[in-house]
């Protein structure tokens, strides 16, 4: 070989090099780009979710002087969205599983602004539209979180630490969604005093925002992106065949019942702790108002969830570096035994001092967002991709079937009948009812705890199973 035709050579040798690493980069930033607008997109989403969920909540005796309705009609808001929510999941994961979800996220988008926008318009006679655009909204919230878990495994999937990341800002969205709507119940009031329905539409204009991203800015992470069962990126088996092999993972049944206890007792809390805590302020005689004791319980809710959520990503991190694989269940188990010893004592001390137990209760919702990071986490290692979103929707029909659609009516229940037990209804009597009535759910809370304890014993096998089928 000449001299020329060896630098030929070693030329080309290099420009092939060069445009080799070129494209490596091209990938990497596409890829790193994929990641941040998904993150923010699902995260955001989250957020804004459990915000237009309870923003009615928190203006719910506007509502009810608006529509003129009484307590138990103006209970069917939440009933009508929770019920939609719950039918329309096992359709959205199965869908979620087969078709491009990008399809989903715009179709929820699309359905969940125009029912929000929409709500706020109805006119004062007119309560059943309102009803109707929640169960909208719930259709709407059952397209997105069905399939929002499943993506962000899909993205990150040879990331774990980056998924870590953004499960824990994923997993923020409730504590600070529920602090946020009531925020805005109160900003609403102030700059509309004498119309509650601007609280429904502020954030229409965010979600638009977030829906011009997906259109132009986001792209489908293919399922598990290297998985040996199949050759195509989507599941082509039956629905009767994907629950038969969720089935078999007990794993996954294990972790459903815990969630399905732990979310069914914290919801039926959740609904009647402000409740008792006015009961508890009239009780001591305490002077307080109505708007800066909601201002309170949002802050509440919001610290307590970033503080649960960080500590136990971090000892998770810790304990996994010592080779403890299944160190996630043994931290679900502490968050809900946690939660049952301290809801015992919040409930034991509520006439002792009403300070004292608003500390007590912010501890048990620390203790208790213990668990949504670190169950997330299990649910993506355990099930396979393909599966994800069936195995969500699943999870969400039966937790709202036997969870927080019941626990808020048997809790309100055991409180009527033991004020007919009473010649007079007092605010003491009234706080022992609501007292006696939430006492089940220290029982409840500790079930939870059991379930997730029981999950140690399968989990090695199931994230090996899952992971064989897998890379």
């Amino acid at each position: 070989m000449s001299l020329s035709d060896e630098i030929t050579s070693k030329n080309s040798n290099y420009s092939s090099i060069n445009d080799e690493s070129m494209k490596e980069k091209k990938i990497s930033f596409r890829e790193t780009y994929q990641n941040y607008i998904t993150a923010f997109i699902i995260c955001s989403l989250n957020l804004l979710n459990v915000t237009d969920r309870y923003v009615v909540s928190s203006v719910l005796i506007d509502v009810q002087h608006y529509f003129q309705v009484d307590k138990s009609t103006a209970g069917l808001l939440q009933t009508a969205f929770l019920l939609c929510y719950m039918a329309f999941s096992p359709l959205n994961g199965y869908l979620g599983d087969r078709i491009n979800r990008k399809y989903l996220l715009v179709f929820s988008l699309v359905l969940w602004i125009s029912s929000t926008l929409l709500g706020s318009y109805v006119p004062a006679d007119k309560f059943y539209l309102f009803v109707l655009s929640r169960c909208l909204f719930g259709v709407a919230t059952a397209s997105f979180e069905t399939i929002a878990v499943p993506i962000i495994g899909d993205r990150f999937f040879n990331d774990q630490k980056q998924r870590n990341r953004v499960i824990i800002l994923f997993c923020m969205g409730p504590p600070l969604g529920t602090g946020l709507s009531y925020l805005i119940g109160i900003l609403s009031k102030d700059l509309e005093p004498d119309d509650w329905r601007f609280s429904m539409r502020i954030t229409p204009f965010a979600l638009l925002l977030i829906l011009i991203s997906i259109l132009t800015g986001y792209f489908e992470p293919k399922r598990g992106k290297d998985l040996k069962i199949t050759n195509n990126d989507s599941n082509s088996s039956s629905f009767s065949q994907d629950l038969k092999i969720l089935i078999k993972n007990k794993t996954f049944i294990l972790l459903s019942l815990c969630w399905i206890t732990g979310i069914g007792a914290l919801s039926g809390f959740s609904w009647w702790s402000p409740t008792l805590i006015d009961y508890s302020l009239r009780y001591h005689q305490l002077p307080y108002d109505l708007d800066n004791l909601k201002k309170a319980y949002s802050l509440i809710q919001s610290l307590s969830g970033v503080v649960g959520l960080l500590i136990p990503y971090q000892l998770s991190i810790y304990f996994k570096k010592k080779s403890y694989e299944d160190i996630d269940c043994f931290f679900i188990s502490l968050g809900f035994f946690s939660s049952s010893f301290f809801m015992f004592l919040y409930l034991a001390s509520i006439k002792i001092s009403a300070y004292l137990t608003i500390c007590i209760y912010m501890l048990m919702l620390i203790f208790f967002n213990f668990c949504w990071v670190l169950e997330t986490n299990i649910f993506l290692d355990i099930v396979q991709p393909r599966l994800r979103s069936t195995a969500n929707s699943m999870m969400i029909f039966f937790l709202h079937l036997f969870g927080d659609s019941s626990s808020p009516y048997w809790i309100g229940l055991i409180a009527d009948k033991c004020l007919d037990l009473h010649t007079k209804n007092t605010v003491l009597s009234s706080l022992y009812c609501a007292q006696l009535s939430n006492y089940p759910l220290v029982f409840v809370f500790f079930i939870s705890g059991s379930f997730a304890l029981f999950t140690t014993l399968s989990f090695k096998k199931d994230k090996q199973i899952a992971s064989n089928l897998t890379n």
